[in-house]
């Protein structure tokens, strides 16, 4: 049986469906959350708060001040596929 960190071939297949939806979609910025962050897609928009979650949303969530990561891959990143 897996951990509590571990996925199952299940959840994988899930996860791979579900961000399908981002293929061809450009980056626009990331966000800080106060657990983990959020990238900003042009058509969808991505949660990250490893190692428990990751998902698509279009829930409204009130950022921190940016982080020198989130600089960084605003600065890199931004208008990118």
């Amino acid at each position: 049986m897996p951990s509590s960190t571990e996925l199952s071939n299940l959840e994988v297949r899930c996860l791979v469906e579900e961000l399908r939806r981002l293929e061809g979609c450009y980056f626009e910025k990331i966000q800080d959350l106060e657990e983990g962050f959020k990238l900003k897609f042009t058509a969808h928009e991505l949660v990250v708060n490893p190692p428990h979650r990751l998902y698509l949303t279009s829930y409204t969530y009130r950022g921190k001040t940016p982080s020198n990561f989130s600089m960084y891959v605003r600065k890199r990143l931004r208008g990118r596929k």
